[in-house]
């Protein structure tokens, strides 16, 4: 991390927009509420993707999030997504079932994706998407 970001840190540790400046990857923060943190992982993706709507809500105590996409072009894209799970401590809930899941969005289509959590003490999610390039997606790939 650079001087800068460091001292950033020491002078302000709640601005969470101003940290993701200082992140290593160009990553667009997109706050929901303060337990929920949603990412556009590049710029690029940015300017092809918008989150419409995020919701979230509890059923049988088991916390679902719900985050509706957008893709704002006329062409069809590959995005992948993921959701991840922490519990009131912050700390990251089953890591090893922490997997992307690729979606196919047609030009100007709008999607909600949902996921549930794995155990009821999960308190807040983060959500990430990123759009697959055809380098990232290989030849085979759909």
């Amino acid at each position: 991390m650079n001087p800068f970001c460091k001292r950033l840190l020491t002078l302000s540790p709640g601005l969470l927009l101003l940290l993701s400046a200082c992140s290593t990857t160009s990553n667009t923060v997109i706050g929901y509420d303060s337990d929920t943190q949603i990412t556009i992982e590049d710029p690029v993706t940015e300017k092809r993707v918008a989150i419409a709507q995020v919701t979230d809500y509890r059923e049988n105590n088991l916390l679902h999030a719900v985050v509706t996409l957008e893709n704002l072009t006329k062409r069809n894209i590959r995005v992948q997504y993921r959701f991840q799970w922490y519990n009131d401590a912050g700390a990251l809930v089953m890591p090893t079932a922490d997997v992307y899941k690729t979606l196919l969005m047609e030009g100007r289509e709008t999607v909600p994706v949902q996921s549930v959590a794995p155990r009821q003490d999960v308190v807040k999610f983060k959500f990430n998407v990123t759009e697959l390039n055809k380098r990232e997606r290989g030849p085979n790939s759909f």
